[in-house]
């Protein structure tokens, strides 16, 4: 439920305004633009007979258009585009030929301070490669709205390669959101695949790209793709029934939050890991996305975020929608529903022009109630108004659903209307009748019970069948897994100011060999159960690696294959042994817990177990002790909840800010990690900076 703004808890203040103006005696035309060219493609000419000549249709897609509206609204309000900069492509306007167009424009326009965004979602594919320029013999392609019809070929890499090494500007980044491997997913499902397979008419590129220039940049533009060689993209029903690309979803998510000026390299790294986390929430594994860059490029700031103000426009810390008051309590937040404002999500609205968003500058707190299109309409907490120009951000989202959607595909055999029966007897199951919010699939016959997640996409589990009392009980473990994962993974602060990476096992252990991953598709590590008289080892026992952007109390849980949710660290014996007491670790440091599985300091070890099956580690990393403190009670209660009943904690709460009077002593000593203590005078401090992550593996026998 929504806090009152006039609670004790909050604290309300003034406005917090950034302006910024041109410097003086500098022209206008001579201040670095910001440009992009953003192109989404969803309903494809060819969709219905190809072109003949044994050319496939190109199936229609869902998202590519709510993917350049979505990132259109981060650029504006992140990164200081201006709307006029940006052109828009979309369906019938985005032709071969309107595209290949748009690209020399931008050519034509762009100095040598700008910087410079191109987007493209919709359907990739794959051509042989024409010039022997592939080390796996493939040029890749993208598809224009024309493509696959007569005459009309796919757009080559080679030829966007050129247009992009033409761009004089300093900063270029070029998004390529699409898939190039086809698979079929099952009808009317929310998870669909991006990719067709090669144009057939090979005549049609045995023609050289045409010459676009001479004037080159020594592959110095970054390309980020949304999957790697041999993979397919993906999009799907992400926010309030609003289909986006996951790889566009995910970039949104990074760029909207976070430091402006972090690296190519770290954007791409957040991006694969909200990418990782999506997939674990509706149970596809995430495919893996792939950068391309020169090596020193990797290391420059995102869109030119470190010089900001030199573009002539003021940038938020966050991406944020208006909030315009529409009476009787309610506010319209326009294009809220591509940011995230699922009904039962809360927003905090801050004055107009605000463009940091702090938690003393909150006017009211509003609940999402419903939408309108891509905008969505929320409920004033406690009624009253705001000013014309408001601006809100996402202060929590939606509670996630307890329980999970099934479709029993084909149960033959007379056993079918029994198992139904007895799944339905368990408060978290809910059935669906076709891949429609289907999160498993369900098939039982003579070979077997299969189990596939979204879209029949991914096979997660397979047995004989056994009894009906056995098979209801596993597939009521899998169900139920499924909800407790789906709600920690929800537990994600889109306010959190920090950021924090774990993984598992990820370098040498005491001198034993590192274990290989292959990234991708599959790329979820495996290890096996440790036998008692065996000596560790890194596939047997767990090593975490955590890393966090400041100094923060880091706290892990363990949800297990049989949804068992279970804290790991700190842990009694890691404060005793004073291995980094209460989880506190520092900034700019991976630590391993624990740290070594030969002679541990951190007193502890922790070894794989049975039963086998997927295992997720979910860190959650708060800038000082009251809000870790807020994070393991809250985490506490929701096990107790979902493993003995009675009332569920109140989600929202966890995401409040909350403040508190303190002395600064003490204030600096909670949160200073050392520094010196301040004068000891009362002030309020704002606490409940606090961000996540998670990994995912196998646990194998």
């Amino acid at each position: 439920m929504p806090k009152a703004v006039a609670s004790p808890r909050w604290l309300l203040a003034g406005i917090a305004c950034l302006t910024c103006c041109w410097p003086a005696g500098l022209a206008a035309q001579e201040q670095p633009t910001r440009r992009g060219l953003l192109i989404g493609i969803g309903d494809y000419e060819a969709s219905d007979s190809g072109s003949g000549a044994g050319v496939a249709p190109v199936p229609d897609l869902q998202a590519p258009v709510n993917d350049v509206l979505l990132i259109r609204r981060v650029l504006i309000t992140r990164y200081g585009f201006r709307p006029e900069d940006l052109t828009v492509l979309t369906d019938a306007g985005a032709t071969r030929a309107a595209i290949l167009a748009a690209l020399e424009t931008l050519v034509e326009q762009t100095g040598p301070d700008d910087v410079v965004y191109v987007h493209f979602s919709g359907h990739g594919s794959r051509i042989s490669d024409r010039n022997g320029d592939e080390a796996d013999g493939w040029d890749d392609t993208v598809l224009s709205y024309d493509a696959r019809s007569a005459g009309v070929r796919d757009i080559l890499d080679d030829e966007l390669d050129a247009f992009l090494q033409r761009l004089p500007a300093r900063d270029v980044l070029a998004v390529m959101d699409v898939g190039r491997t086809p698979t079929l997913t099952a009808p009317g499902s929310d998870i669909r695949v991006r990719g067709v397979g090669p144009d057939p008419r090979e005549q049609l590129y045995d023609e050289e790209p045409a010459d676009t220039g001479s004037v080159q940049r020594n592959g110095s533009y970054v390309m980020l793709d949304a999957a790697a060689p041999g993979q397919y993209g993906l999009e799907g029903r992400i926010s309030n029934e609003h289909w986006f690309g996951w790889f566009s979803w995910s970039l949104a998510r990074a760029l909207a939050t976070g430091p402006q000026d972090r690296s190519i390299d770290r954007l791409h790294a957040e991006i694969q890991n909200a990418m990782n986390n999506l997939g674990d929430l509706v149970g596809v594994r995430s495919p893996g996305s792939r950068m391309k860059a020169a090596g020193a490029v990797r290391e420059n700031a995102v869109l030119g975020g470190d010089r900001l103000e030199a573009g002539g426009r003021p940038a938020a810390d966050r991406a944020w929608a208006n909030a315009e008051f529409i009476g009787s309590g309610e506010v319209l937040l326009e294009q809220g529903s591509l940011l995230g404002a699922a009904p039962g999500s809360l927003w905090a609205v801050y004055p107009p022009d605000t463009s940091s968003f702090t938690a003393d500058a909150i006017l009211a707190t509003a609940e999402i109630t419903g939408h309108d299109g891509d905008d969505a309409r929320a409920k004033l907490d406690g009624g009253g108004t705001v000013p014309a120009g408001s601006r809100a951000v996402l202060l929590a989202p939606a509670p996630p659903p307890t329980t999970v959607s099934v479709w029993l595909r084909r149960v033959s055999g007379p056993g079918g209307e029994t198992l139904r029966d007895a799944l339905s007897a368990s408060p978290r199951v809910k059935f669906v009748e076709s891949a429609r919010g289907a999160r498993f699939i369900v098939n039982i016959d003579d070979r077997g019970c299969r189990v596939y997640g979204p879209g029949g996409l991914q096979l997660v589990e397979e047995f004989q069948e056994v009894s009906l009392e056995e098979t209801t009980a596993r597939l009521l473990t899998r169900f139920e897994r499924s909800v407790r994962l789906a709600h920690l993974q929800a537990l994600d602060n889109p306010a959190g100011a920090m950021r924090v990476k774990i993984d598992v096992n990820p370098m040498d252990v005491d001198g034993m060999p590192r274990l290989s991953r292959v990234p991708g598709l599959r790329d979820y590590p495996a290890f096996r159960v440790r036998d008692a008289d065996e000596p560790r080892a890194p596939d047997n026992s767990l090593i975490m690696s955590l890393r966090v952007s400041q100094a923060a109390y880091v706290t892990v849980v363990d949800i297990g294959p049989e949804g068992s949710v279970s804290p790991l660290f700190p842990n009694p014996v890691s404060d005793q042994n004073d291995f980094y007491p209460d989880g506190r670790i520092p900034f700019g440091q991976e630590i391993r817990v624990p740290d070594s599985l030969t002679s541990s300091n951190a007193g502890f070890y922790i070894d794989y177990e049975p039963p086998p099956g997927p295992d997720t580690l979910r860190v959650f990393a708060a800038g000082d002790p009251l809000t870790a403190a807020r994070i393991r009670d809250y985490l506490g209660r929701y096990v107790a909840w979902a493993e003995e009943g009675g009332e569920a904690p109140d989600f929202q709460d966890l995401f409040l800010p909350v403040v508190m009077p303190v002395m600064k002593e003490v204030g600096t000593a909670l949160t200073g990690f050392g520094e010196s203590p301040g004068s000891g005078v009362l002030e309020e401090t704002v606490f409940g900076n606090w961000s996540a992550s998670s990994v995912s593996f196998r646990i194998g026998d």
